[in-house]
């Protein structure tokens, strides 16, 4: 069984694929944090995410920890990763409380 995020596809041509797709976002659905695996230590990333509309909730570094999420409405968004800002993976996220 897929989620109501599933079926609401990616917009404005944004693909799932990754070229490494080696990192892990971890809870998903999420509640207040989340957290990143599959990172080279000390690696400095930005996340932002985005909602379904493709407009920038939250844009944030991450350096090897988690990122708060609490401010954040439940709903379906779109998680990018950045590295020295290219665009290294995006991954659909959903936040549930």
């Amino acid at each position: 069984g897929g989620s109501v995020c599933d079926t609401l596809g990616l917009p404005n041509g944004i693909s799932q694929n990754s070229i490494t797709n080696s990192i892990v976002v971890y809870p998903n659905p999420a509640n207040d944090k989340l957290y990143l695996s599959g990172l080279e230590n000390g690696k400095k990333l930005t996340i932002n995410i985005y909602d379904y509309t493709g407009k920038l909730i939250r844009e944030t570094g991450f350096y090897n920890g988690e990122i708060d999420i609490m401010k954040i409405m439940s709903g379906c968004y779109i998680l990018k990763i950045f590295e020295h800002g290219s665009l290294i993976q995006t991954e659909k996220m959903i936040i549930a409380r």
